[in-house]
């Protein structure tokens, strides 16, 4: 998810810089997902850092999902 929103500013349109997001949304949603896994498969390794990383893969999700539904409003605004 880092390297498609790093590779963002760099998008040659509109299209690609959103195509970037919707990636790195869906990459995050995934990482989310494993660490629920790994979390129901084994609560003893869950406290600690893992708790962290799953409260940070959610407000990854969270960050995503606001780009997306602004760029959205925004297009929409313009045109």
């Amino acid at each position: 998810m880092g390297a498609n929103s790093a590779e963002g500013p760099g998008s040659q349109s509109r299209r690609e810089w959103l195509t970037r997001r919707h990636i790195a949304l869906k990459e995050a949603r995934e990482t989310h997902f494993w660490i629920r896994l790994l979390r129901g498969s084994n609560p003893r390794i869950y406290d600690g850092p893992l708790a962290a990383l799953e409260n940070e893969s959610d407000q990854l999700v969270a960050i995503f999902t606001a780009i997306l539904k602004t760029a959205r409003k925004n297009d929409a605004a313009n045109g």
